[in-house]
């Protein structure tokens, strides 16, 4: 690709996971729907030209950025600050509806530590400064999995939509493909 105006940037949700009640979501893993969803969704994402998949280090991340770069045989870099909004000391919501209102009150308070160890400012500045270094460090296009509500946060004035709506839109392997530096939205896919 010539020059940097042609690179875009494609942020993945991770793939669906395991929720499990005695874990943290830091260490969830795929099931296996979640792995078909990934091998399924890989060549669309391949679509955008990846010549690497940064994940986060999260095993759902890591374990959906590993189906998509075999898929497309591509390089993984793990990249700790593509993780999510911090909340491993946060209980365990057994009713998704308790989950996305709790998810949804920290969306809308930004400023403040709501739910977790992390406001959502904090998250989507670490979030940020992680993307630059990626990029800056990247020679092409990347494909950059990661998780739902640090993605929201990212893309919400590029895609000029509320985090809140990105978050709940998104679906597993949902993605945003942007151009890379300028943020324009190239293609939006919300996922399962």
């Amino acid at each position: 690709m010539s020059g940097v105006a042609g690179r875009t940037l494609v942020l993945v949700r991770h793939s669906e996971s395991a929720p499990r009640a005695d874990r943290p979501p830091s260490t969830w893993s795929l099931t296996e729907r979640g792995r078909a969803l990934a091998r399924a969704t890989a060549p669309r994402i391949g679509a955008h030209g990846p010549v690497l998949c940064a994940s986060s280090p999260e095993p759902k991340a890591a374990e959906t950025a590993g189906v998509i770069a075999d898929a497309l045989g591509i390089e993984i870099r793990i990249v700790a600050d593509l993780r999510e909004h911090a909340r491993d000391a946060a209980p365990f919501f057994e009713a998704p509806a308790a989950f996305r209102a709790a998810v949804l009150d920290m969306l809308s308070r930004p400023a403040e530590v709501v739910l977790g160890e992390e406001s959502a400012r904090q998250a989507e500045s670490r979030f940020g400064a992680a993307l630059e270094e990626l990029m800056s460090s990247s020679t092409g296009s990347v494909a950059a999995i990661t998780h739902g509500t640090v993605m929201a946060l990212w893309l919400a004035p590029r895609l000029e939509r509320p985090p809140a709506r990105i978050w709940t839109e998104l679906g597993w392997c949902g993605f945003a493909a942007v151009a890379w530096p300028s943020g324009a939205p190239r293609e939006w896919f919300a996922g399962a």
